[in-house]
């Protein structure tokens, strides 16, 4: 049986992804992920700081993002900025049922 590109790329990554999961589980040991809750300041500041992300729009990716013809990066960084919110316990605990 021939497989196409798509199916050989997908079993491929199925594999390493299967691989990955053994990988971690089989360790025995409880993994842990560390996070933290950014305050409002410190979101703004990593969004705006992640130049890797910005520098990889297209102008017609920014004029989308922007709904403006004639938008900028920086109209989509002010924009970006503004949608930042401070986290509240109530929050959190409705993004966790969610």
């Amino acid at each position: 049986m021939r497989l196409k590109q798509h199916e050989k790329s997908v079993t491929v990554f199925s594999l390493i992804l299967l691989a990955a999961m053994l990988t971690a589980c089989g360790s025995g040991e409880k993994a842990v992920i560390k996070y933290h809750f950014a305050e409002k300041d410190e979101a703004v500041s990593c969004f705006l700081s992640n130049e890797d992300y910005f520098n990889g729009f297209s102008p017609f990716e920014i004029q989308y993002k922007t709904q403006n013809k004639n938008g900028t990066i920086e109209d989509f960084k002010e924009f970006g900025a503004t949608q930042m919110e401070e986290f509240t316990e109530e929050k959190g605990i409705l993004s966790l049922k969610v």
